[in-house]
């Protein structure tokens, strides 16, 4: 009969201490020569000593892990660790400008997962939110990233869709005395050409460390440099409005609150082909058609300093420093149409697709006045610093007992970088539009224009148009201390322990200096001389019907700071061109940016954390077992402060613009309300992690955890701010919560992984988890947060219009210029029209996020990892099938009912081809993510979902180690080799809202090891 009492594994124990030893040194072999007696060590390096660490942090971690380690000291697998984590299983990445930024785990977005390096949590500049940017660490001084994918009590809470781990490289852990590593590379990213950008930017990186008196003190340092030019060509469609297919047409409703029947529907004629009438389908209608071309130039410097002491054998102390600091100037080209919609125009023609979300073919609208024909430039300009400072020490005690302790104080910032403030855009135009048309059946859509007199626009055409200056800063602080120990309470039970506490400082302004002059000032000819004919006809060559005759190509452009010059000039000719409500930048007109916040907001929030767990090695037979039982228990208190400006009234401004105008001073300071609101909530956690190895280099794990991830930073903001206000529609109200409740997931985790190899593997596993306290979006409708304060679109003059047979509003708006220019709340010459005490009290639709929503995702994760003999041969293979109660249902308008749904949610999958030998590596990646919900994003039409459709990738690397020891390095990179484009979409495949391309990145480089 076999022997099932439970015992320790000394050989497991053994493997388990070198290997855990050893994590940073990518697969350093010991082999010792059994006729000499001596001791030789084989190093491995390249692509199999990368994959030999990561699956050996697989098969002897705790819990579900998987892990990316550098190939060698100072080279990680990609130059961006996000594109290196979407090789992991289960692991999906969000792209910026085509590059890996954020990550999604098994379905669960960015904000649910929590990035610490070195096992402490990380402030993020990310405008307020959770979600780290992995474009803030430079890759060369990485060692290695952990995903823990089941909880640990020893842990810090947040994610619970994974918890990632950056670890830095640490001199006394090293393999070798002294390393001295330096590198670089010539980058040609070709969507640059088309912005005509640099050809090629550079990327410098180093890496020094030494260890002295006998390797007692070590120091590391490492370093990069990094230039990037790239451009992106993009159509958007700003808003889509969602209508039942029974809406009638057209009467203005008239309504002051954003319901049901505020926009009226489509005529229902033969003008409408296969327009659906049927009040359970959906069909939306295009607010803003644009076309834009962006050009982005970027300086990243990254710095890892790390000084070690071991002053006996017992004592290790740590000090690292990590610095990083990121300038992004993004600038723009853009030409738009917004569509008037019904009643505003004289007709339209369209055709659609079939229920029961049906999607526009072809949308038209006919002026009956020529409409105007925007086009502008813009600006965006930040700056982002990030700084952590950091202390360890680690005291063995005895032999049985190990305390160690942890420290430290981080920072991230982001505020503008250029004259112009955090971003700025100017317009141009001119009323000489008698159509405009989308063609949405393609993947890019088709923006085609008719023009008055069927003549191109000229330069004495254009008129200054209105313009927007923004400032932002942001700052987040974390100060985090841990103390922590572990005790061999016998042979094979283990005890770790430890308190944690963490406070995090957050803070948020802004200030927005806006002319809304968008009709135009002054008199054609003003400007002609100050541009320069340009086309479009050159942009989106990565779309097969960029080609196509219909679409508008004609464009202008101008020096920015010639074009506010002449502006003023105009001004102080008499000529009018800032609109009187604008608060002032601190030049003292509209054309600059302010530093005069009008919107402050701050939370703080303290965290202080305890926690155990048992962990017991044993053997059940001849099987080795480990069992580890933990809690951790969680005290979270939240306080928010917020100053937000005071609405002083609603202008009318244009036919589809209305506005709030901010309160201000005698000194043209805003004036704002200050609030202050607090919530705590306190968690406990357990979590059970078991593995068996019933068969040799078969495991089976199985894992049950509580975890839990806090709201983010902008939903626990007090403070309420006014939206978008839609003319007969009211206007949009937000504010947040720091009484939110976290989100609390029940996990289950069953996994079987069979070892066959050094490097291969296969490994099957499933998961589920149950989520309470999703945040929902709570909305209140008709709410008169200033009942003093009038809509200028309903009720007085404006009702008098219309009873007078005015009904659309750009006749309603001429109406009341021409009967009523002496009314109080009338400013025909700027073209205003201001709520008074004859109108209706303006109504809010308030949005505040709410613990409502339970979710259940359950999935399945298959990994092949494996090693052709002795080739060099290799694949890696994995797929990802996720799947949830928690679908956006796209029949729900949001003003019938408010949805939640889980971002991020989608099936993914990678394949990696490498060869590894004789010093020549080469690389094939295919990356896969199948559609998911990127948002539900707020506008003036309410919560409307963002699908970013399906999308695959082609990496390639290839290098050539040569010289004596493999000293230098020459390689070559492609990422995106096949071009690929991208879109989002609303609830139908035709509602696209972004679609662009980015195009291929190559680089050429060299690094020498001394």
């Amino acid at each position: 009969m076999a022997n099932n009492t439970l015992r320790k594994n000394p050989l497991a124990t053994a493997v388990a201490m070198a290997v855990g030893s050893t994590l940073l040194i990518p697969a350093a072999v010991m082999a010792q020569e059994q006729n000499s007696g001596v001791l030789e060590e084989v190093v491995v390096v390249g692509i199999r000593a990368s994959l030999e660490a990561s699956a050996d942090i697989k098969r002897y971690s705790e819990g579900v892990v998987d892990a990316i380690s550098a190939e060698d000291i100072g080279a990680m697998p990609d130059t961006n660790l996000a594109e290196s984590l979407q090789r992991i299983t289960g692991v999906s990445i969000d792209r910026t400008r085509g590059e890996g930024s954020k990550v999604t785990v098994r379905g669960f977005g960015p904000q649910y997962n929590l990035v610490t390096v070195n096992g402490r949590q990380m402030p993020t500049h990310q405008n307020l939110s959770r979600s780290f940017d992995f474009a803030d660490i430079a890759s060369e001084g990485v060692a290695g990233v952990e995903v823990y994918k089941t909880s640990r009590a020893e842990l810090p809470t947040g994610g619970i869709g994974s918890t990632i781990n950056i670890k830095t490289q640490r001199p006394l852990e090293m393999r070798e005395d002294r390393i001295f590593t330096i590198g670089g590379k010539a980058v040609h990213d070709t969507s640059a050409d088309s912005v005509n950008g640099d050809d090629l930017t550079p990327e410098l990186s180093g890496l020094f460390a030494q260890t002295f008196a006998d390797g007692t003190f070590g120091i590391s340092l490492a370093g990069s440099f990094q230039e990037r030019n790239q451009g992106v060509d993009s159509a958007k469609v700003r808003g889509w409005i969602p209508l039942r297919g029974d809406d009638s047409c057209c009467s203005w409703a008239g309504q002051p609150t954003l319901g049901a029947d505020v926009w009226p529907g489509l005529p229902a004629d033969a003008n409408q082909i296969n327009r659906t009438t049927e009040n359970s389908e959906l069909y939306s209608l295009p607010q803003q058609l644009q076309y834009v071309r962006e050009s982005f130039e970027r300086e990243r410097i990254n710095g890892n300093l790390t000084l070690q002491w071991a002053p006996t054998e017992s004592i290790t102390t740590t000090l690292d420093v990590i610095y990083s600091t990121q300038e992004i100037e993004r600038s723009f080209n853009d030409y738009s149409a917004w569509f008037s919609l019904p009643p505003n125009t004289a007709g339209v023609q369209s055709e659609w697709t079939d229920g029961p979300v049906a999607g526009p073919i072809e949308y038209t609208e006919f002026y009956g006045n020529p409409s105007d024909n925007p086009m502008g430039v813009g600006v965006d300009s930040s700056k982002s610093e990030n700084l952590s400072v950091g202390f360890n020490a680690v005291w063995d005690v005895s032999d049985r007992l190990s305390l160690e302790f942890d420290y430290h104080d981080s920072s991230a910032e982001r505020g503008p970088n250029g004259p112009f403030g955090s971003s700025m855009s100017l317009a141009i135009t001119s009323a000489r539009r008698t159509s405009a048309s989308g063609f949405f059946a393609s993947d890019l859509p088709i923006m085609a224009l008719t023009l008055l007199d069927d003549r191109p626009l000229q330069p004495d055409d254009m008129l200054i148009g209105g313009s927007v200056f923004t400032n932002e800063q942001n700052e987040m602080n974390i100060e985090q201390a841990k103390i922590a120990g572990k005790f061999d309470f016998n042979d094979f039970t283990t005890i770790n322990f430890g308190v944690q506490t963490t406070e995090v400082d957050n803070t948020s302004q802004s200030a927005t200096t806006q002319r809304d002059t968008w009709g135009g000032v002054g008199a054609p000819g003003d400007i002609s001389d100050l541009l320069s004919p340009a086309s479009m006809a050159d942009w989106f060559d990565d779309f097969g019907n960029s080609g196509d005759d219909r679409r508008f190509t004609q464009l202008f452009t101008w020096d920015t700071n010639a074009l506010i010059d002449r502006a003023r000039e105009l001004e102080a000719q008499g000529v009018t061109v800032s609109n009187p409500s604008t608060i002032p930048g601190d030049c003292g007109d509209g054309f600059c940016p302010s530093t005069a916040w009008t919107r402050d907001q701050r939370t703080q929030e303290e965290q202080t954390a305890a926690y155990l767990q048992v962990d017991f090695d044993l053997e059940w037979g001849d099987m080795p077992v480990n069992l580890n039982l933990g809690v951790r228990y969680e005290d979270t208190d939240v306080a928010s402060q917020a100053l937000v400006p005071v609405v002083d009234r609603f202008d009318w401004i244009t036919a589809n613009e209305l506005i709030a105008v901010t309160r201000v001073d005698a000194n043209g300071v805003a004036v704002q309300d200050f609030t202050s609101l607090t919530g705590s909530y306190d968690n406990f956690l357990p979590n059970i992690d078991f593995n068996i190895e019933f068969m040799q280099d078969v495991l089976f794990r199985a894992s049950w955890s509580e975890t839990m991830s806090r709201p983010g930073y902008d939903d626990i903001q007090g403070g309420l701010t006014v939206g978008g206000c839609v003319p007969g529609g009211g206007c949009d109200g937000f504010s947040g919560d720091p009484g939110l409740l976290p989100l609390e997931s029940t996990n289950f985790d069953l996994s079987l992984e069979w070892y066959y190899g050094e490097t291969s593997y296969v490994a099957i596993g499933y998961f589920q988890k149950d989520v309470e306290n999703f945040l929902g979006n709570s909305f209140n409708t008709g709410v008169e947060l200033f009942p003093d304060l009038g809509d200028p679109t309903v009720g007085g003059l404006a009702d008098q219009a219309r009873a007078a047979g005015a009904s659309t509003a750009d006749e309603v708006r001429q109406y009341i210029f021409n009967n009523f220019p002496n009314d109080p709340t009338v400013d025909v010459a700027n073209q205003i029209i201001t709520g008074g005490p004859g109108n209706n009290p303006m109504g809010f639709r308030v949005q505040v996020p709410a613990n409502q929503e339970e979710a259940s995702i359950d999935g399945w994760e298959f990994a092949i990892q494996h090693a052709f003999w002795d080739t060099g041969f290799g694949v890696i293979v994995n797929y990802t099938v996720v799947d949830g109660d928690v679908g956006y249902n796209n029949l729900i308008r949001p003003e019938e009912e408010a949805q939640f749904a889980l971002l991020g949610l989608s099936d993914s999958a990678n394949f990696v081809g490498f060869y590894d030998k004789n010093g020549i590596e080469v690389r094939l990646a295919y990356n896969w993510r199948d559609e998911f919900l990127g948002g539900i994003g707020t506008d003036s039409f309410g919560a409307q979902p963002r699908y970013t459709e399906e999308y695959g990738q082609w990496d390639v690397r290839a290098s050539y180690r040569f010289g004596g020891e493999d000293q230098y390095i020459a390689f070559f990179e492609g990422v995106n080799v096949t071009d690929e484009t991208f879109r989002e979409r609303g609830r139908s495949p035709l509602d696209v809202l972004q679609a662009g391309q980015t195009g291929a990145r190559w680089a050429l480089g060299f690094r020498a090891n001394f």
